[in-house]
């Protein structure tokens, strides 16, 4: 890449992962919250250009996954999504493609954040940081909510106040 290029590319694509995750984070519709996060994603892969493709390749597959998953979910507003059921290995495999995504360990997302982050140059690494830790925010809406509905649903009537509250 042209060297007077390049710097205005990682520019580009770190403010572009910071807008698309700010979105993400306040957003109440599955499928919109999954559109605007990859508007995200496509900003860490321009960050950081040399390994671009690879991120775009984990990415792709996963947010393919999750999108299909979201059009089996019951409803598409993540308020519907509390008080609604949801079948278990739906929820398994929400919460593990939603890992993958947010960069857990073992998992294909983790090996391209890090092959990402460490190809930043310095003064991109603090926007990218947070534009990974509201990756994390976006689909703690996944993995948090529908997590707690799902497990009260096994446990015996005498437990069901306890878990109200939350």
């Amino acid at each position: 890449m042209h060297d007077g290029l390049d710097p205005m590319v990682r520019a580009f694509g770190a403010g572009t992962a910071l807008l698309g995750v700010i979105y993400a984070v306040f957003e109440k519709d599955t499928k919109r919250m999954l559109a605007f996060h990859t508007v995200s994603q496509m900003g860490f892969v321009l960050a950081a250009p040399e390994v671009g493709g690879f991120y775009a390749l984990t990415h792709g597959l996963v947010k393919a996954t999750l999108f299909l998953i979201a059009g089996a979910l019951p409803s598409r507003n993540f308020k519907e999504l509390h008080t609604q059921p949801i079948h278990r290995p739906i929820w398994i495999a929400l919460v593990i493609a939603s890992f993958s995504i947010s960069g857990f360990p073992l998992l294909s997302g983790f090996g391209a954040k890090v092959l990402t982050m460490k190809n930043l140059l310095p003064w991109q690494v603090i926007a990218m940081n947070l534009a990974a830790f509201g990756t994390g925010i976006s689909f703690a809406k996944f993995i948090f909510c529908l997590a707690l509905r799902s497990k009260s649903k096994r446990l015996s009537p005498a437990f069901g106040p306890l878990w109200a509250c939350c």
